[in-house]
């Protein structure tokens, strides 16, 4: 399994901030096949604001139309979350959707994994709120992104620091900011 340039650049960076070490462009590791994707360069993460759930919802919708366009096949978005408070919210939000639960059913819309489910793992589209978790588990679900990563708050305050120095010092992490109303 070999993560995007884009993904490997802003995981690899994550994880020298947390060592408090300097950020590096780890692109002379990788081809430009890897790179680049019919014509275009792969998506870097993101980083997007919702603070109601309808705007999340838009977003979801948007990316699953996005996929149907962009890949071959069909792939559902790997959702991931930490207690089962997380499970039932977004079991509720997502009642829509064809879910599956803590299994890769590619029939699926959407799949909700836990984090230790997650573990030795790789998905080609993960979604997942950061202040649901610590800055080691951020880097674990960085990791297990093979082509996409999102990620979300819901205030401008819930920013991690690290995720901002990547945002803001080399943008190796887009910052969508697509609703905050």
């Amino acid at each position: 399994f070999r993560q995007t340039y884009q993904l490997a650049n802003a995981s690899y960076n994550y994880r020298q901030l947390l060592l408090n070490e300097k950020l590096e462009d780890i692109g002379f590791d990788y081809f430009e096949n890897e790179k680049i994707f019919n014509g275009k360069e792969y998506p870097k993460p993101t980083l997007s604001i919702f603070n109601k759930d309808i705007h999340f919802l838009d977003y979801i919708d948007n990316k699953l139309k996005a996929i149907i366009g962009i890949y071959t096949e069909r792939i559902p978005i790997i959702v991931v979350y930490k207690t089962q408070e997380e499970q039932n919210f977004y079991t509720n939000i997502f009642s829509d959707y064809e879910i599956a639960y803590r299994k890769i059913d590619k029939n699926a819309d959407i799949i909700l994994l836990e984090l230790n489910d997650i573990k030795g793992e790789e998905f080609p589209i993960v979604l997942a709120n950061m202040n649901s978790f610590s800055e080691r588990e951020l880097y674990l679900i960085m990791t297990r992104a093979q082509f996409e990563l999102d990620f979300f708050i819901e205030y401008y305050d819930d920013f991690n620091p690290i995720v901002y120095k990547l945002i803001y010092n080399d943008e190796k992490i887009k910052f969508l900011n697509l609703i905050n109303n």
